[in-house]
C-alpha cells in the first residue's frame, strides 16, 4: 500500500477532529487535544520496514521545559512523566514519547494512547 493510499484510510480510521498530512515521509496528525497554553498536540507516525512509530517529536517534553524558569525538567516531573507513560503504554525515547505498533489495524489506538499521554505529561507536570 503506498503512503498516501495509508494516509488516507488512517485518517478515515480516526475520524473528523483528526487532520492529516504526509510531511517529510512522515504522516502528521493533528489531535483534538490542546497543551495548556492552547497550542495543538501533534503527532507522527513514521513507517519503518514491518512496524510503524507514533512520536510527538519531542514537543511534549520541550513544551515541559519551556513552562520552568531554568528550562530544565526536574526530577519529580520526570518522575511524573514515567508514570503516565506507564500508564498509556508509551515510553521515553531520546525525548520524544514515543509507541511502536506492528499492526495498521492498532495504529489509531496508538496515535490517540500518544496523544492523550501528551496531554497528561503538560498538566501533571506543572
Amino acid at each position: 500500500m503506498r503512503a498516501t493510499s495509508r494516509l488516507v484510510a488512517l485518517c478515515a480510521k480516526l475520524g473528523e477532529s483528526f487532520s492529516c498530512a504526509l510531511i517529510d515521509g512522515r504522516i502528521r496528525i493533528r489531535t483534538h487535544f490542546l497543551f495548556p497554553d492552547g497550542d495543538v498536540i501533534d503527532v507522527y507516525v513514521h513507517e519503518q520496514d514491518v512496524a510503524f512509530t507514533v512520536t510527538d517529536l519531542g514537543e511534549s517534553l520541550r513544551w515541559l521545559r519551556m513552562q520552568t524558569a531554568g528550562q530544565q525538567i526536574t526530577a519529580k516531573q520526570r518522575r511524573s512523566v514515567s508514570d503516565v507513560c506507564v500508564h498509556h503504554g508509551v515510553e521515553v525515547l531520546r525525548d520524544e514519547i514515543t509507541v511502536h505498533v506492528t499492526a495498521l489495524e492498532s495504529l489509531p489506538a496508538a496515535i490517540k494512547r500518544l496523544a492523550q499521554a501528551s496531554l497528561y505529561v503538560a498538566y501533571r507536570g506543572l
